[in-house]
């Protein structure tokens, strides 16, 4: 399968959610899966597309993602995976499912971390 991964942070982020999403990669990839990840990262690897993005506030490591929905569209039309992961629902998340959702793409999506809940330590 074509299974395209969309997500706020991935390697070289040492968190727990780019760590899982490594292992997922890596696991989907063994198993014959071709695997491509849109990341907010500033340098794309093999397999990886960088998207825009912002610091988090309060925890500038993390980037937030800024949604993309004509540019993911594109992207899969174009090259259309066979299913689509959304593991962070941030901007960039939410238009990655809104697109693969327009096109009929089987999309699913993933809650690592809850925002809301982590940011009260930061007031």
């Amino acid at each position: 399968m074509k299974i395209d991964i969309v997500t706020d942070t991935f390697a070289p982020d040492v968190n727990g959610v780019a760590m899982t999403l490594g292992r997922l990669t890596e696991g989907l990839k063994r198993r014959g899966h071709r695997v491509h990840v849109i990341h907010t990262g500033e340098t794309a690897g093999p397999g990886e597309t960088c998207s825009p993005s912002v610091p988090l506030p309060g925890y500038r490591e993390v980037r937030v993602g800024l949604p993309e929905p004509f540019k993911l569209r594109a992207r899969w039309m174009k090259k259309r995976p066979d299913a689509i992961y959304v593991a962070t629902e941030s901007p960039l998340g939410k238009s990655a499912l809104k697109a693969a959702n327009a096109l009929k793409i089987p999309v699913a999506t993933g809650f690592h971390t809850n925002f809301h809940q982590y940011m009260e330590q930061y007031r």
